[in-house]
């Protein structure tokens, strides 16, 4: 198969020759003519050179402009398609077409495409989604996608990362709202007031620390002498 032809136009006869045989019958006309021979005269180009249609599909594939109109002759105009099918050759695009033979750019990749999710560690993963569109979302630290703990040792709900020991009992002195596991450390006010104080001490009869005198007076002097 040849790269393209050249015209040789000798004494008013046309010739058309692939490459090769155009410089060798170009080297024998000079010969014969007793033309001198000028350094590159066989390489020079021919009108139109250039302008075979180059398209293998083609039905006039590797065919050269008419002499005559090669001047105005391009790719487009020179390759004749009738007898291909165009249309999408690639199996990946929206648009294939199976029956097509000859490949016209009209590629669609995004009409039939499916975007969502595509992090397979997040909660929404679409596993059918051909692009991500930025909708991913995660499950909180120490909960699954339902929102359920990983762990939760005493099934309060509330996840073993997230427990706060402390006083849960509202009636202690010491309670704290925002404790989740009970610690037994609850106090209550004793009868000095006292936040988990011991109270009036044995013996004593308030919270001072004084006794009852004799004469049944709790810090009293007792009978005078």
């Amino acid at each position: 198969m040849v790269d393209f032809y050249r015209y040789v136009d000798f004494r008013g006869f046309l010739f058309i020759f692939d490459v090769t045989m155009y410089r060798l019958i170009c080297f024998l006309l000079l010969f014969w003519s007793g033309m001198s021979f000028v350094e590159g005269q066989c390489d020079l180009p021919y009108p139109g050179e250039g302008t075979q249609c180059t398209i293998p599909e083609a039905c006039n594939y590797l065919r050269v402009c008419d002499p005559s109109t090669c001047a105005t002759c391009d790719e487009a105009t020179l390759c004749d398609l009738s007898c291909v099918v165009q249309g999408c050759t690639d199996s990946g695009a929206c648009n294939y077409n199976s029956a097509a033979t000859y490949d016209d750019g009209s590629c669609d990749y995004f009409s039939c495409a499916s975007f969502g999710c595509t992090d397979p560690f997040a909660c929404n993963y679409n596993p059918s989604a051909d692009y991500e569109n930025g909708s991913c979302t995660y499950a909180a630290d120490g909960y699954d996608c339902d929102g359920d703990c990983l762990t939760d040792a005493d099934g309060d709900g509330v996840c073993d990362a997230n427990e706060v020991s402390g006083c849960t009992d509202p009636t202690a002195c010491n309670y704290y709202s925002e404790a989740t596991d009970a610690d037994d450390s609850c106090l209550m006010v004793d009868a000095c007031g006292v936040c988990g104080g011991d109270g009036i001490s044995a013996g004593a009869c308030d919270c001072d620390g004084n006794t009852l005198d004799e004469c049944g007076v709790c810090g009293g002097t007792g009978i005078p002498i």
